[in-house]
């Protein structure tokens, strides 16, 4: 039995086959153009067998099926939009710049609040973004995370430890607070 190449050049030749170019073979399978252009000249000066184009460990049912994909396909080509420039400028004025703006003013906001929250309220910029976090969570996923996010605490030894403030009152440490959760009124469905 004969070796008619490696996967590469039985590739190579599948594509070639299927009507790619030389260089499009070439780019998709490794070889050099000079490789490429001297096995496209043997090649037509000796047809090879059938063989030649079966991939290596493939069936004839599963010869070169990667080169098939690349077979070019004329009723499928590809159509080019013009751009259109002076719609995008438009939408940029009239949409994009004003939610700029806004969402910059929105921002400058929000740090003013944070940095109030932080500079006189005497609370921790980050602990105050979770409260904020915590706040505006589904009462279910928040139960969640803290029953996970206060276990997890324990197991790893972090806590809060008692403070100046806290000798000073003769007070324990905070504690975890919990609250009674408001039930939702039953609904009898039929």
């Amino acid at each position: 039995m004969t070796s008619h190449g490696s996967n590469q050049l039985r590739r190579f030749r599948c594509l070639i086959r299927d009507g790619a170019t030389l260089m499009t073979a070439c780019a998709e399978t490794g070889l050099s153009l000079i490789e490429g252009h001297l096995t496209v000249e043997a090649d037509a000066a000796n047809t090879p067998p059938p063989e030649a184009f079966l991939l290596l460990g493939a069936t004839p049912e599963g010869e070169c099926e990667m080169a098939k994909a690349a077979k070019p396909k004329d009723e499928e080509a590809e159509i080019v939009l013009k751009p259109d420039f002076e719609r995008a400028i438009r939408i940029l004025r009239s949409d994009v710049n004003p939610l700029t703006e806004e969402s910059a003013k929105i921002r400058g906001d929000q740090s003013a609040a944070w940095k109030e929250i932080e500079k006189d309220c005497h609370c921790n910029k980050k602990a105050m973004k979770l409260v904020h976090s915590l706040m505006r969570m589904d009462p279910e996923v928040r139960d969640d995370f803290l029953r996970t996010q206060y276990g997890a605490m324990a197991s790893a030894k972090i806590g809060i430890s008692q403070d100046l403030v806290d000798q000073m009152t003769d007070g324990d440490a905070p504690a975890m607070p919990t609250v009674k959760r408001e039930s939702a009124p039953l609904v009898t469905v039929n």
